[in-house]
């Protein structure tokens, strides 16, 4: 099991006389406006169960960011499992309906933020498209990344000639497989 980062900056609370069991769900590599994740596909499984009965989050965006989903389970989803969900940061907790129109709110701002972020990072990549730069990993056979530039290729020294030799073959009439061998 990994746990969220979060866990290191929840307050202590004085344990009462039940035993306090706490799962950690790993949502790394995982964007949060994607609710198909290994880590919360199994939280659901494990309050569908009845094996947890509190979900307990930094804040509303740890949940998930598309609005409509986290809703959907703040909403009905956990209620209907009998399970708490609490955001530490947003006061948001489940038992006490005190703030649901800032949920609501906090739902549609994280989701706007996510679309938000998305787009900004869209326009970087396709300007840095319009501009002619490369934004690939690596380089492809036969060229390098500059060194004052990675977004600039250059051709290498060391394998253009077998690319140029592989291009040679093959007007001249040479198959894939004879020119792999």
């Amino acid at each position: 099991m990994c746990a969220y980062s979060v866990f290191n900056t929840f307050p202590v609370y004085p344990l009462s006389a039940k035993p306090l069991i706490l799962l950690a769900f790993c949502r790394y590599r995982y964007h949060t406006s994607l609710f198909d994740r290994p880590g919360f596909n199994r939280l659901v499984q494990d309050a569908t169960d009845h094996k947890i009965n509190l979900v307990l989050t930094k804040d509303l965006s740890r949940l998930g960011r598309d609005y409509i989903e986290a809703g959907k389970y703040t909403d009905f989803i956990f209620p209907s499992l009998g399970c708490r969900f609490i955001a530490l940061n947003d006061g948001v907790d489940t038992i006490r309906k005190n703030n649901e129109m800032l949920v609501i709110l906090k739902n549609v701002m994280n989701d706007l933020y996510a679309r938000d972020t998305s787009n900004k990072i869209k326009a970087v990549k396709l300007s840095t498209f319009k501009a002619g730069k490369y934004v690939g990993c690596y380089a492809p056979l036969g060229y390098r990344k500059s060194a004052a530039d990675k977004h600039i290729l250059e051709i290498d020294p060391v394998t253009a000639p077998v690319v140029r030799r592989i291009f040679d073959l093959r007007l001249q009439g040479y198959g894939f497989r004879k020119i792999a061998l």
